[in-house]
């Protein structure tokens, strides 16, 4: 046999011969059948309790089914999914998010999907827009931390086997109206599902548990409360991490990395009109909603505001006071002298939501000639990612301490290594 199995084999592939022999057997099961019709009896097979071969082929054929649904089925996260809309405040406040949704997805061993950054450019007919992921930060280097998908993946290939129209449940803390989440009310939330042609059919709230899956009792009520057997896709009103993300999870920043796209279009810069030169950045955050929020310190009522514990330390090691949070002009001259002196810049990089200050900086820099520098765009949604990767390639780089956009620059470059300061230290 195994001879005649040899000579066969290089004419006669093994899965051809499989596939010969069931198609020879559904013959015979169906040959059988009609004899057992015409007969009136019933074949019983003692060995497998079945009344006829063809249910035996029958059975046989069923298995061979199953094992290929679980073959299609075999990337499916048995563990569950994460998605959310990152619907509060721009770039920075859902930057600081996504560091604590990271580690919620992390501590649940549930894959995070990566949802796309809302943007608020003056031409939108909704108000809000949507850049993917993946054009502003590369997925990659995120898988070596933990399980990541973007959603435009993960609706393509995922959501019609697992999330199918009809069963798409919302989570939130508490309901509004008693009885739902409001997963759509308002912008950005409905363009944001609307944008994937989602509807929500059911609403689940989690009172009493947040994002604090750091301690093993929180991780472990979210599973037992929400376990991935009958809740496989968790969909959040917002997202699931602290505003600002949490002393504990700063390490996840060295994971995030920037796109091709915004690698090649903030190292343009860099070589054409920065002449790759020794170049300090500074982000100025000055617009007058700042300095209304910060006048509030002089009042004394607050003692921490946005993400001021980049600066005050999270045990609170410094005071936070008024120019740290809407500096002097005079700290700002002040402060980048002292830093483009100390790294010999020959150029300063200036990145503003306002007022970029070039005369002042011209003339306090005059004698050191030093040329200053600001980004003029072409894209409202892409300028200030461009911006930031500018800053974070700077020989030193001076931010706001309340800002979230410069901590997302300071996370950047600490984790790296590169150094930092903040204007109101001194």
């Amino acid at each position: 046999m195994h001879v005649f199995d040899g000579l066969l084999r290089p004419i006669w592939p093994t899965n051809q011969r499989f596939i010969t022999f069931m198609s020879l057997l559904c013959l015979v099961c169906k040959l059988q059948a009609q004899q057992d019709h015409k007969s009136g009896e019933n074949t019983v097979y003692p060995d497998t309790g079945l009344d006829s071969l063809n249910d035996f082929s029958m059975l046989t054929y069923n298995k061979t089914a199953e094992k290929d649904e679980n073959k299609q089925n075999s990337d499916i996260d048995q563990f569950g999914y994460v998605l959310y809309c990152p619907c509060m405040g721009r770039f920075g406040n859902q930057a600081e998010q996504l560091i604590g949704s990271l580690a919620f997805a992390k501590d649940l061993n549930r894959t995070l999907v990566l949802p796309p950054f809302v943007v608020y450019p003056s031409w939108s007919p909704v108000g809000s827009e949507r850049v993917p992921f993946s054009k502003w930060f590369s997925v990659k280097p995120l898988k070596k931390f933990h399980k990541v998908m973007t959603m435009e993946k993960f609706m393509k290939e995922k959501a019609p086997r697992i999330w199918q129209k009809g069963s798409r449940l919302g989570f939130c803390y508490a309901f509004r109206d008693g009885s739902r989440c409001g997963m759509k009310d308002g912008n950005p939330f409905g363009p944001f599902w609307d944008h994937f042609g989602v509807d929500f059919d059911g609403s689940v709230d989690h009172p009493g548990i947040l994002w604090d899956t750091h301690h093993e009792r929180t991780a472990l009520e979210w599973k037992r409360r929400f376990p991935p057997s009958k809740y496989l896709v968790y969909a959040f009103q917002g997202a699931p991490g602290d505003y600002p993300s949490l002393k504990v999870n700063q390490y996840i920043q060295k994971y995030i990395e920037f796109s091709k796209f915004i690698h090649r279009r903030s190292d343009e810069y860099i070589a054409n009109e920065l002449k790759n030169e020794v170049f300090v950045a500074v982000h100025l955050r000055n617009g007058g909603d700042m300095v209304s929020v910060c006048k509030e310190l002089k009042k004394g009522k607050i003692d921490r505001l946005f993400c001021s514990e980049q600066c005050t330390g999270y045990n609170k090691e410094r005071q936070l006071t008024f120019e740290m949070c809407a500096p002097s002009t005079k700290e700002i001259m002040k402060t980048v002298k002292k830093y483009v002196k100390k790294v010999s810049a020959k150029r300063l990089f200036i990145g503003t939501d306002n007022n970029s200050m070039v005369p002042e900086f011209r003339k306090a820099l005059k004698k050191m000639e030093v040329s200053i520098h600001v980004r003029h765009g072409d894209s409202e949604a892409d300028d200030p990612i461009i911006d930031i990767a500018i800053m974070t390639k700077a020989d030193y780089f001076i931010g706001n301490c309340v800002s979230s956009f410069s901590a997302f620059v300071n996370r950047q470059r600490t984790v790296r290594e590169n150094p930092v300061t903040f204007f109101g230290l001194t």
